[in-house]
């Protein structure tokens, strides 16, 4: 997601939920792809985020190139 992101000049921020009651609702964690100048413009949403960044050298997945060997080892 981190390259989708890049590639498009967006950003990508990584979201947890954590319930107070997990008997009454589950947690979660999303991604919210986005504008960097929309971003900027409202600071709230990023509190408690992680930021996407490039953890390790990995082509972007295109329609020509796809190569799932690669993510696993």
């Amino acid at each position: 997601m981190e390259r989708a992101a890049s590639a498009f000049g967006k950003l990508g921020l990584v979201y947890h939920y954590t319930p107070d009651d997990p008997t009454f609702c589950f947690g979660s964690s999303w991604t919210l792809i986005m504008n960097r100048n929309v971003a900027d413009a409202h600071p709230d949403l990023l509190r408690d985020v992680k930021i996407l960044q490039p953890d390790r050298p990995f082509r972007m997945w295109t329609d020509d190139f796809s190569n799932m060997f690669s993510i696993l080892k």
